[in-house]
Parts: structure tokens; sequence; C-alpha cells
């Protein structure tokens, strides 16, 4: 998740990583079904108020890089979600608290899932929105742009440009 401003220093790595890396890469993206199957599974879940589901529609439909990805007459199918503070879930509010004073008074960790693009949006927790980003993957679309590649080329930590190897 980017919580800092992107700068040329940070551009310029992706646009390595996706240059040594991004040829490995294949499409792998799956569905928001299984993403929120994977959410389901892990975390402790709260259903969160119907109308936080306006959050998940207006980013897809205002937004042409996630528009693109809703089939014709298709509408968004929103699931809302907080995660609890508890089993799981509490590692993750923990991390908030330490690492990320960003988070540090935020009360709520909520996630936002589309079933039929596999949009999803994380609010108070960046090391979620991390672990979402990795798990769900590249579709051939993504593969097409050097800062998804690249944030994705990080955040999996498989790759290190630095040692020119993949794990």
């Amino acid at each position: 998740m980017l919580n800092r401003p992107v700068n040329q220093k940070i551009l310029t790595k992706w646009k390595n990583l996706t240059k040594e890396f991004g040829c490995t890469l294949k499409p792998n993206r799956k569905s928001g079904k299984e993403l929120l199957t994977y959410l389901q599974n892990k975390y402790p879940l709260e259903k969160a108020p119907d109308e936080l589901s306006d959050i998940v529609v207006f980013n897809i439909v205002e937004n042409k890089v996630f528009s693109e990805k809703l089939p014709s007459g298709k509408a968004p199918e929103p699931q809302v979600f907080f995660i609890k503070n508890e089993g799981a879930g509490k590692i993750l509010y923990e991390r908030n608290g330490i690492r990320k004073k960003v988070f540090a008074k935020c009360k709520r960790i909520f996630v936002g899932i589309d079933l039929v693009t596999g949009y999803f949006t994380v609010e108070n927790s960046s090391s979620l929105w991390d672990e979402l980003f990795i798990f769900r993957g590249l579709d051939e679309y993504d593969l097409k742009n050097f800062v998804i590649v690249g944030q994705y080329l990080e955040l999996s930590g498989k790759f290190d440009s630095d040692a020119n190897q993949s794990v």
C-alpha cells in the first residue's frame, strides 16, 4: 500500500524491477470470490454497514483503471467487513500500532472487496492491503503497468534486484 509520496527514486526502482524480472511473471489474478474466501478463511470478520459498500462501488466506477475490469452490463458486487481485533486479526492491529504511526489512532480495519472485478480496498492496515495485493495477483492488463508490476515484485519479496536473482 502506498502511504508515502512516490518519487523518481521509487519509480526508477519499479522500472528496474519490472525490466529485470517482469518477464518472468504470468497472469495469475484471482477472482473477487477467491479473494473473499481467502479473507474469510484467514481473519475473523464482522459485516460492515451496507452503506460502506458505496466506497467500493465509487472507487470502481470513478476510476478508469478499475472500471475497465468491469464486464459490460455488470455492476459491482461489493462485500464490506471490519477485521475483528481477535485471533489472526489481532496481529494486524498490533502491526498498525507499532509500525505505522499513520494508523495508530484508528479503531478498526475496514476491507471492501468487489466480487465482479476483484477490486479491493483496505483502510487502516497497509500490511493487510499488501497481503491481499500479493494473494490476488496480476492480470494481463496489470502486467503492462510497470508501477503495478514493480510494487508486486517489491512486495512479494521473491525478487532481489541487488542480488540479481529470484528466490
